[in-house]
């Protein structure tokens, strides 16, 4: 599989991309072109770290006459982590759920006075992104000298027809076949505009109580990964594990993952919401 360019200082928003990769489900089978439950929905996660609340995901989604899921998902975090570390941020992405197919997206990402923004505008096999940020490294907060501001605007190809992770999230639950244990499953997405891999292995099968009742879940592991590392995947450090239902809802219950200085991240389903 091509998966393109490497990723360069992108990395630097790999924290913030972790947190919206988790919600890029996959499961394996025929595409549904009619319009499900999930394109009208809202999910409002919590973000724990040792125990004590630190933040929030929401995401609300909606479809419009021209058959387009139109997406928006909000990272909330509390004011002492912003100033150390970037899980700060924003994502929207508009989907075509006829032709399964991005048409546009954006990613926002913050961390103290600095930010990276992106934004994706799709066109046939190609894609323009439009960076604008002030570009800062991890845990380097307060920053020491001059932080550059830097604007630019690239046209590349979407090889492998690679989504963004709003749109691929949409995607993968728009598939009719629940995947079964041991499978190993792959999907091209552009984190940071980067052409990469998201890897998941389904690990297991069991029932929990959820916000939604209690419900079969998957137990699976996600990582990304990029050109000729998609079989390393567990030796990355963007590793995911979550709980998704096993059904064709595929609503993602329960995420975790280890990041730099903060140690353990869990993010739990509170409330969801169908029309």
């Amino acid at each position: 599989m091509n998966t393109g360019e490497q990723p360069g200082n992108e990395d630097n928003m790999k924290p913030i991309m972790k947190i919206a990769t988790v919600m890029a489900l996959l499961t394996a089978g025929t595409l549904q072109a009619e319009k499900l439950p999930i394109y009208n929905e809202t999910l409002n996660y919590s973000v724990t770290w040792k125990g004590v609340t630190v933040g929030s995901v929401n995401m609300k989604t909606s479809t419009n006459e021209k058959k387009q899921i139109r997406s928006y998902a909000k990272v909330n975090s509390w004011n002492k982590i912003q100033g150390i570390y970037y899980v700060q941020g924003s994502f929207g992405t508009i989907w075509n759920y006829e032709t399964q197919k991005p048409v546009y997206a954006f990613e926002e990402v913050y961390q103290g006075d600095t930010w990276q923004k992106r934004a994706f505008r799709f066109s046939g096999a190609n894609f323009t992104i439009d960076k604008h940020e002030k570009k800062f490294s991890e845990t380097s907060y307060p920053h020491k000298g001059p932080i550059k501001s830097d604007k630019k605007s690239k046209k590349t190809k979407a090889t492998n027809n690679h989504l963004d992770l709003l749109g691929a999230f949409y995607y993968v639950r728009s598939l009719g076949r629940t995947p079964s244990v041991g499978e190993t499953l792959q999907v091209p997405v552009l984190p940071a505009g980067n052409h990469q891999t998201l890897v998941l292995k389904v690990l297991g099968k069991k029932k929990i109580s959820t916000p939604v009742g209690e419900r079969e879940v998957l137990h699976v592991r996600s990582a990304l990964a990029s050109k000729g590392k998609e079989g390393l995947f567990f030796q990355t450090d963007t590793e995911i594990e979550m709980y998704i239902t096993a059904d064709r809802d595929s609503i993602p219950i329960h995420m975790w993952t280890d990041v730099p200085v903060l140690g353990r991240v869990d993010i739990k389903l509170s409330t969801y919401t169908q029309p």
